[in-house]
Parts: structure tokens; C-alpha cells; sequence
């Protein structure tokens, strides 16, 4: 069937709000880092991570950098701004192209692919202007291809209701969140689609067992119809951290409970309220992240002060040491969102320690980029993802500026 007919483009009052000088030199810089140096990869069918959600993250930041008003000449020293929307494009029909749903042995229906297939989403949506009317249909039908696929996939869960370890050392928090990123944006993107309900409804399963805690099953609560003790299991431990490949506490694995601001960013674009599953034990995660840990005489993930790097790995860490913009990521949803009530400072201190420390980063080179080697951050798209993150937080102020932070509890499934 056709779907354009169902694409609801998001509705935005005005496409400027104040923004801080270093944030702006930070997306400012990377955009100038992903128009003029990114080279966008020749095969986006093949399924291949940093190929594909790679090239995502790339188009999500040009998205959101050029359409709500960040785009500087002088700072990105990209003169044309329609050079770095072109690239964006580019790259959100390469990858829908490349679906399955499209392509016979295209990428997508797997693991993790209903967070690629989300970011590129996001960034066709924010960029819909620029797409022709067979593009457009080609993105749609991905997102309702790789969110009908998600339908029929359950929750992953580390520990069973009864504490037994099924996975250790491997939490399927991250997992459950990436997971219902695509659903929730499918919801938003086209609500009247004859899924669109049950798509939500997934998304709030998935946002829900997400970082669940032990206690959950036995609360008799419930976020947005949910009943809790009906879940499968849970994915953090009793202090709120994570494990994840074997590295206990993983602050890496701590830090993906933001991708539930990803989607709300999605919500608030288009004046919806988000669904409180989407931020279930937020703020407790968050807190732990600045709390004293015993088992480690004391230390804390976060650092106070503005050190370089901002972040400490008590129980070491496999992916470096130097990944401030997954933090000031974290730091921005839970300032806008109201997150941080139960950390130690509020989330915008947080987010200025890490800022600083990204700013400090990116001004070592003349080009935009951040990450002096791999030691400091060994993903193949660590420069896209850094984007994507800086990206998702401005987009999230953008959206507290307008008021369209918004939650709601009201029952859904």
C-alpha cells in the first residue's frame, strides 16, 4: 500500500532557540567534520554496523544541525547550506534503499537494525522537504517494514524474576532500548497507520524491561497500562548499575538508558508527549552514575570539576577512555526531562563537565573531528556517533525551549 499518505511531517513553531557558544561551536565543527571529510560508505545494502548505522548517525546530525537553525558559515566553514543538507539526503536514500524491505538481501530485520533503521528515520522526517515523493515512500516503507518485523521479537532480559543470572556479565538493557526506538518512532512518524497503535504499545514493552530493576516485579506498578510483574525478568543490578561484556560497572552500557531521549526528541518534534516507559529507573541510573561506589573504596563514574578525560571506568572498559559525548548526551535529556532529581549535582553541571571536555577535544584539530586515535574511542564511527549525540542533545533542548518536553502516563497498551 501506499504510505505517504500517512506521514505526519513534525510540526514546528519556530526553528530557533538560544543555544550555548561552546555547543555551537561543537555541532558547528562536526558538521563541517561530516560535509567536507566524512566519506559516505559505497555499500549501504550489505549489513554491516558502522556502515550503516555509521552513515545514520551522519544524516540525523546534518538533519538536525541545518533544520533547527545551528548551521553557521563561518563557524563550519561550509558555505552552503545546502551542501551539507544534499549529503544528508544522500545518505538517508542510500540506506532505505538498501533495506530488505526494498532490496532482496538488504540489510535490516536483526540485530540492533531497528536503531539504524531509527536514526535514518528521524533524519527523512527532519528532511522530508528534500525528498521526492518515490524517496519518501522508499523510508516509510522501511520504518513500517523493520517495526512490523520488530513486533513479532521479545524482550532480553540478564536475570530471571527469581534472581537467577541467565546471561552474566551481559545485561540486555541497551539491547530492549535500541529496540524500541524504531516502534515509537514508526508511532510518531505515521500515527494513523492501521499499526501505529501496536507499534507504541511495542515500544513501551521494550522501554519497559529496558533498565528494570529487581524490585519492579514485586512494586505492583504499572507506566502507561503496563503491569510490571508481568515482565519477563530485569537488566540492572540492586545498586542501579549495569554489567555489560564483563565489565562491572560498565558506565558505556549506564549511558544508553539516553536513547530513550532520542526517541522523545521524535515525540516532541512532532508536540506529542512521550511515553513515561520510555524513561523507567532514569533517574536512579543516572544517580549511580555519580554515586560512591563500595566495591570500588569509594570512586564515582562521574568526575567533578572539569578533568580531562571527565569520566572514570572503575571496572575498567573495552571500547577507551575518552567518549565524553555519550555523557553530555545523557546529561542533556536528563536536564530537559527532568531526569536528574536523585544525582548528586544537577544534570546541567554534568553536561557542562562534559561539554568542556568534547570542546577541548575538537579543538585540537582544524577540521571538525575529535578523537586523536583509537585508544580513545576504538568504534569504526566514533566521530557519526559523537555527532549523533551532541545532535539528540540539542534537538532535546530545542525541544524544552518550546515546551514540547512533555510525559505522559496515560495507558497505552
Amino acid at each position: 500500500m501506499t504510505l505517504t499518505p500517512y506521514l505526519e511531517l513534525p510540526a514546528r513553531p519556530n526553528t530557533t532557540a538560544p543555544i550555548d557558544a561552546r555547543l555551537n561551536e561543537i555541532l558547528n565543527g562536526q558538521l563541517k567534520w561530516l560535509t567536507l571529510s566524512y566519506a559516505v560508505p559505497s555499500n549501504l545494502t550489505t549489513s554491516n554496523e558502522v556502515n550503516i548505522r555509521g552513515a545514520a548517525m551522519a544524516a540525523y546530525a546534518l538533519a538536525v544541525t541545518t533544520q533547527l537553525q545551528v548551521w553557521d558559515p563561518t563557524l563550519s566553514g561550509v558555505p552552503n547550506y545546502t551542501t551539507a543538507v544534499n549529503k544528508a539526503t544522500g545518505i538517508i536514500n542510500g540506506i532505505s534503499a538498501g533495506h530488505v524491505s526494498t532490496t532482496a538481501g538488504g540489510w535490516g530485520h536483526e540485530f540492533e537494525s531497528a536503531l539504524w533503521a531509527g536514526i535514518c528515520a528521524v533524519a527523512g522526517w527532519l528532511l522530508a522537504g528534500y525528498l521526492s515523493a518515490a524517496q519518501t515512500e522508499t523510508l516509510l516503507t522501511m520504518v513500517e517494514s523493520e517495526a512490523d518485523w520488530r513486533l513479532t521479537q521479545t524482550p532480553r532480559f540478564e536475570y530471571a524474576p527469581d534472581g537467577t543470572d541467565l546471561t552474566p556479565g551481559d545485561t540486555g538493557a541497551e539491547e530492549n532500548m535500541w529496540n524500541a526506538y524504531l516502534p515509537a518512532v514508526a508511532s510518531v512518524l505515521m500515527p494513523t497507520h492501521p499499526h501505529a497503535e501496536q507499534w507504541l504499545a511495542d515500544a513501551v514493552l521494550f522501554w519497559a524491561s529496558s533498565y528494570t530493576h529487581r524490585d519492579d516485579l514485586t512494586s505492583g506498578a504499572t507506566v502507561n497500562g503496563l503491569a510490571l510483574d508481568t515482565l519477563g525478568g530485569y537488566n540492572i543490578a540492586a545498586d542501579y548499575t549495569v554489567a555489560n561484556h564483563n565489565i562491572a560497572p560498565d558506565p558505556d552500557y549506564m549511558s544508553c538508558i539516553s536513547l530513550a531521549g532520542s526517541a522523545a526528541v521524535a515525540f516532541g518534534l512532532a508536540g506529542k508527549a512521550v511515553p513515561a516507559a520510555a524513561f523507567w529507573n532514569f533517574p536512579q541510573v543516572y544517580a549511580a552514575l555519580s554515586t560512591p561506589l563500595p566495591a570500588f573504596s569509594g570512586q564515582t563514574i562521574y568526575l567533578p570539576g572539569q578533568p580531562q578525560p571527565s569520566i572514570n571506568y572503575p571496572g575498567g572498559n573495552d571500547w577507551g577512555t575518552r567518549r565524553p559525548s555519550h555523557y553530555a548526551h545523557l546529561d542533556q535529556i536528563a536536564a530537559v526531562y527532568s531526569q536528574d532529581g536523585l544525582s548528586e549535582r544537577p544534570a546541567g553541571y554534568w553536561e557542562r563537565v562534559h561539554l568542556y571536555d568534547l570542546w577541548g577535544m575538537q579543538h585540537r584539530f582544524t577540521d571538525g573531528h575529535l578523537y586523536l586515535n583509537p585508544t580513545e574511542d576504538k568504534y569504526g564511527a566514533r566521530e557519526q556517533l559523537a555527532a549523533y549525540h551532541v545532535a539528540t542533545g540539542w534537538a532535546a533542548r530545542w525541544c524544552g525551549w518550546w515546551g514540547r518536553n512533555r510525559i505522559t502516563d496515560d495507558p497505552l497498551v
